[in-house]
C-alpha cells in the first residue's frame, strides 16, 4: 500500500498525466477573443456546407472501386500544395510505382495529360517545371515489405519535422497489423486511436482510405456505401472525424462523370459542417474534379486558360 501511494504522490509531484483550465487559460482566451475557426474549404465551394478540412482531424474515405476516391484525394491534395503552400505524405501502394503516381500528381497539377498520344499532351518544360514542384510538395513512402502501422508511424513522424502537414494512408487495410489474424476489431482500434492521436497531437490532418467489404448482391454497387460497409464500421464511425463516401452513380454510363460527395458523420459540426450530399464532376482528359457539368471553371484555372470556353469543346 504503501509503495502505491509512492508512486501516486511520484506521478503526481511529475505532473505528466493531467492539466487544469488554468493551464490552458492563455490559449482559451486567445480563441475566445479571436473567435471559433471554422473548417477550411476544400476550394470546392459547392460542397463547403458538408465537407471541410481541419488540422488535427483523422477523416476516412470510401467508396466502391473505381468510383474516384484516389483521384479525389489527390485533387485536394494537390489543391493543398497550390493554395495553402502544405506538404503531403503519401503512402499509397496501390497508386504505385512511385513515378507512375508522380505522373497522375503532374497531370492534375497541370490540367493536362503527360500522354504524347492525346492532343491535350503538356510540354517538356512544363512537364519538368511539375516535377520540381511536386519535388517541394510532397513525399512517396514506399518499403520492400508491407509495413506495420508502427513503421508508417515512425515515417510520419519523421517527415512532420521535414514540414509536412498532411499524411495519406490508401488503403488502410494495406498495414500489417502484428495479431491481426485473433482480432480484427481490436487492431483497427489500435491503430486508428494511433493516427487519431498522431493528427490531434501533431495538429496534422491525417487522410486515410478503406475499401467496403465486397458485396454479395452486386445490384449494391448501386447504393452509396457508408460505414455499414466497412469491415468494424461501428469503430470507423466511433473513431474518425469525418467520415466520407466518394461514389459514382452511373458507373455503366462512360459518359457520365457525375461522382456524388456523401458525408455521414462530421465533428463539430457547428465549425465544420453537416453531413449531406454533393455532386462534383471528373474530367478524365484533365485529371480534375469539376464543380459544374461542363467542366469549364477550376479553383486552379486562371482566367485566360480555361480548357472548354465552348459548348461543342466540353467532354460530355
Amino acid at each position: 500500500m504503501d509503495d502505491i501511494k509512492i508512486l501516486a504522490h511520484d506521478l503526481a509531484a511529475s505532473n505528466q498525466f493531467y492539466t487544469q483550465a488554468k493551464d490552458w487559460s492563455l490559449k482559451l482566451i486567445d480563441s475566445f477573443n479571436k473567435g471559433k475557426v471554422a473548417g477550411e474549404t476544400s476550394y470546392f465551394q459547392s460542397i463547403d456546407n458538408m465537407f471541410t478540412l481541419r488540422m488535427g482531424f483523422l477523416y476516412c474515405f470510401t467508396g466502391w472501386p473505381s468510383s474516384g476516391k484516389s483521384e479525389f484525394l489527390t485533387q485536394i491534395a494537390v489543391m493543398q500544395a497550390v493554395f495553402k503552400k502544405r506538404k503531403v505524405a503519401f503512402y499509397s501502394p496501390e497508386s504505385y510505382p512511385v513515378d507512375e503516381f508522380i505522373d497522375m500528381i503532374i497531370h492534375c497539377y497541370l490540367g493536362k495529360s503527360t500522354d504524347k498520344r492525346f492532343p491535350n499532351v503538356c510540354s517538356i518544360n512544363e512537364y519538368n517545371k511539375a516535377i520540381d514542384w511536386v519535388n517541394d510538395h510532397f513525399y512517396f513512402c514506399d518499403w520492400k515489405d508491407t509495413p506495420d502501422t508502427e513503421t508508417v508511424l515512425n515515417a510520419y513522424e519523421f517527415l512532420r519535422t521535414q514540414g509536412c502537414d498532411i499524411f495519406v494512408i490508401d488503403p488502410f487495410n494495406s498495414l500489417v497489423t502484428e495479431g491481426e489474424e485473433r482480432n480484427i476489431a481490436i487492431s483497427l482500434k489500435k491503430n486508428l486511436t494511433v493516427f487519431k492521436r498522431f493528427a490531434s497531437q501533431k495538429r496534422v490532418m491525417v487522410w486515410v482510405v478503406e475499401h467496403p467489404k465486397t458485396p454479395s448482391d452486386t445490384k449494391e454497387y448501386e447504393s452509396i456505401p457508408g460505414p455499414r460497409q466497412l469491415f468494424g464500421g461501428t469503430m470507423w464511425w466511433n473513431k474518425v472525424d469525418v467520415l466520407t463516401t466518394v461514389h459514382r452513380a452511373n458507373r455503366d454510363d462512360k459518359t457520365n462523370r457525375e461522382v456524388i460527395i456523401k458525408t455521414w458523420k462530421i465533428k463539430k459540426q457547428e465549425l465544420n459542417g453537416t453531413p449531406g450530399e454533393g455532386s462534383l464532376y471528373f474530367d478524365i482528359r484533365t485529371k480534375r474534379y469539376y464543380e459544374h457539368i461542363g467542366c469549364i471553371d477550376h479553383p486552379m484555372s486562371n482566367p485566360v486558360d480555361k480548357l472548354f470556353k465552348e459548348k461543342e469543346q466540353q467532354p460530355f
